[in-house]
């Protein structure tokens, strides 16, 4: 279901701002998922349950997922996040391990140099 609401997000006021980022996306809620393949790409989640599911993400648009709570998932890269993932693992065989570390140091950090 499309949420009207999709692409709102409160600013440090409270008060809803469009985030042209989200603007084509599809929210969900306040959602169960149970033993499904969800898909990340082109969805919001928000204060949703999955249980038990697979997490697709292809790398087409940004994952969103806030405060939502999972438990025994797996993530299944496609696409363009399945082939960073196989250039990564190249990189890393190929002598460029502190290059690779270091990107991983910044994602668990949470932070990306653009």
């Amino acid at each position: 279901m499309r949420d009207p609401e999709a692409g709102q997000q409160g600013d440090a006021s409270g008060r809803a701002s469009r985030d042209p980022q989200l603007a084509d996306r599809i929210t969900h809620i306040g959602e169960t998922f149970e033993r499904q393949r969800v898909e990340l790409d082109h969805h919001v989640y928000e204060h949703c349950t999955f249980v038990g599911c697979e997490f697709v993400y292809r790398g087409e648009t940004a994952a969103r997922l806030a405060d939502c709570r999972v438990e025994d998932a797996e993530l299944i890269l496609e696409g363009p996040a399945g082939q960073t993932i196989d250039f990564l693992t190249a990189m890393y065989q190929a002598g460029f391990k502190p290059h690779v570390l270091g990107a991983l140091r910044n994602i668990r950090r949470g932070s990306h140099p653009s």
